[in-house]
């Protein structure tokens, strides 16, 4: 059997190129990973993306965008997850105001998982997704038993349907 010139070209050109050579390694930290592909990760991981976000964006504005996962049964919890995210930013780190977050709710992509999707200068950075009727875990990532008075209250300002201040 022969081979032609041309696939052993187009053989070598594939072999060599610069997608398939980048295709291997990870992407950088900077570029979004698609919302229907994202999994819940942890409380640590969540305040780091939100972190990062706040650096990136500078002084322009940070978008989240909340959508529900297909098992998210819970009536309000997307408007929950958002107003976590959005807290966690503005009360809990105190790092920007509220006029520097546009806060919105958008139909389901078919994603598993409820997100809240984190755009800076006008494109996606990240998303941070949730258990099906679960919260997104922000701030403290210390058990509730460990909490003092003052880490109880710095917890209600993220969750207060659940911490009710006395």
């Amino acid at each position: 059997m022969r081979i032609k010139p041309t696939f052993l070209v187009l053989s070598a050109l594939v072999a060599l190129s610069p997608v398939n050579a980048t295709a291997q390694r990870e992407p950088p930290s900077n570029i979004a990973r698609p919302a229907r592909g994202i999994k819940p990760a942890g409380c640590e991981w969540n305040n780091i993306i939100l972190e990062r976000a706040h650096e990136a964006a500078g002084d322009s504005i940070i978008i989240l965008i909340g959508r529900r996962g297909v098992r998210d049964k819970r009536r309000n919890i997307t408007g929950n997850r958002l107003y976590t995210a959005r807290a966690y930013l503005t009360d809990y780190l105190r790092a920007r105001s509220v006029d520097a977050l546009v806060v919105g709710k958008a139909s389901n992509k078919g994603a598993e998982y409820g997100v809240v999707e984190i755009y800076v200068k006008g494109q996606l950075f990240d998303a941070l997704a949730s258990y099906p009727d679960s919260e997104l875990g922000l701030g403290s990532c210390d058990s509730l038993e460990s909490d003092d008075r003052e880490s109880r209250a710095r917890r209600a300002l993220l969750y207060p349907w659940i911490f009710k201040r006395r």
